[in-house]
C-alpha cells in the first residue's frame, strides 16, 4: 500500500518504499524515509526501527502508539539547556 518513490536532484530513483497499515501508512512510510535520508540507515535498518505515531484520534483510547522497543529497552536524552529530564528503566 502507499507506494512511494523518492528521487534525487538529478531525477534518479533513490528509494522506493511503502507500507500497509490503514491510518498509519503515512507515518510508517515517512519514518522509513527519514531514517534513510536523515540518519543514514540502510532500508532494512530504517524499517526495523519500532513504529511510533500519534493519530490524533478522538476515541477514548490513547491516540499515541508506541511499538515495543527493540531489545535493551528505551534510550532517552534531555536537552540540558532546558528543564527537561529523563528517567525510567
Amino acid at each position: 500500500m502507499a507506494p512511494t518513490i523518492v528521487f534525487d536532484l538529478d531525477g534518479q530513483v533513490s528509494l522506493v518504499t511503502g507500507s500497509p497499515g490503514g491510518s498509519r501508512i503515512i507515518g510508517y512510510t515517512a519514518k522509513t524515509i527519514m531514517n534513510v535520508f536523515d540518519f543514514g540507515f540502510d532500508p532494512q535498518e530504517a524499517i526495523n526501527v519500532p513504529h511510533y505515531q500519534n493519530t490524533n484520534s478522538s476515541s477514548s483510547t490513547s491516540a499515541t502508539v508506541l511499538e515495543a522497543p527493540i531489545p535493551g529497552g528505551l534510550v532517552g536524552g534531555a536537552d540540558m539547556r532546558r528543564d527537561g529530564a529523563i528517567g525510567g528503566r
